[in-house]
């Protein structure tokens, strides 16, 4: 059975996104049916400003978001829901 547990559900906010460790994958909640705003491992933080700017274009910040220790784990989490995410 899959882990259905993220490391954190959260509201992404710029401040909270600048702490995250570099290397977990943030996830948005949905923008379209199956589609998250943003999916995207966090970025070393000498590009935490132009991924800020990504995400905010997306779409996704000011939303609930997902943290994951990485790609796989998401994965993971998404088909124990059995959701088809694109």
């Amino acid at each position: 059975m899959a882990n259905l547990e993220t490391l954190e559900r959260v509201k992404l906010t710029k401040k909270y996104y600048m702490k995250l460790k570099e290397g977990v994958f943030l996830v948005s909640n949905l923008g379209l049916p199956t589609q998250p705003f943003y999916f995207e491992y966090v970025k070393p933080f000498s590009e935490r400003n132009k991924q800020w700017k990504q995400i905010a274009l997306s779409g996704a910040a000011q939303r609930t978001c997902s943290v994951f220790k990485d790609k796989k784990h998401w994965e993971s989490w998404v088909s124990g829901l059995n959701l088809k995410i694109k």
